[in-house]
């Protein structure tokens, strides 16, 4: 979970490997696509700090977002679900990032 939060994340990751990182990314594929092409707010890059698991398919994802590296973001929260084998960035979490700095953004596949 650690390499797939830090990897998606990653502005330099391309399109097609954050699909395989993202939970359910062929229905956020509009907003996943504006995402990458202009990533977060502020170029960052995130460090893993905790995983705590609440089921055999969930966790919690305790996170700092650091910008310039410093933590711009400390303790951040998201979820992380099994999906396919594979443990994948939470929709919803994803779908949060997108609000971060842009309430505005309209996002398609986060209702």
């Amino acid at each position: 979970m650690q390499d797939t939060y830090t990897e998606f994340l990653d502005p330099a990751v391309p399109l097609r490997r954050k699909e395989e990182l993202l939970q359910d990314a062929p229905d956020l594929d509009i907003a996943l696509r504006g995402f990458t092409r202009e990533g977060l707010a502020t170029p960052a890059r995130v460090a893993v700090t905790r995983i705590h698991f609440i089921s055999d398919t969930s966790a919690v994802v305790t996170y700092d977002v650091c910008a310039r590296g410093l933590p711009a973001q400390p303790q951040t929260e998201g979820m992380a679900q099994l999906q396919a084998g594979s443990w994948k960035v939470a929709a919803a979490t994803f779908c949060s990032l997108l609000q971060q700095g842009r309430p505005h953004a309209a996002a398609t596949g986060c209702d």
